[in-house]
């Protein structure tokens, strides 16, 4: 499954969660920022315990909010180009 960083930063954003306060003690600073560029990959343990903190509590939420933020964007791409 690819962006699953991007789309983790989406929904920590979208919640309003700090950087800090979604990655401490699970991933360093610096682990985080290249998680959420999609550059650095993250254990099932650690995406799970920082779902947890974004109060997500399956990975069935997280792939549901992925489609659809991707439907969304893709809805978006075809309506700039009509």
């Amino acid at each position: 499954m690819e962006n699953i960083g991007i789309t983790v930063k989406r929904i920590r954003e979208d919640k309003g969660f700090l950087s800090k306060e979604t990655y401490e003690g699970i991933l360093s600073r610096s682990t985080a920022y290249r998680f959420e560029k999609d550059v650095a990959k993250v254990t099932l343990k650690q995406l799970q315990d920082i779902l947890k903190r974004l109060n997500i509590f399956s990975l069935d939420e997280f792939v549901f909010l992925r489609r659809k933020w991707y439907l969304e964007s893709a809805q978006e791409i075809g309506r700039a180009h009509v």
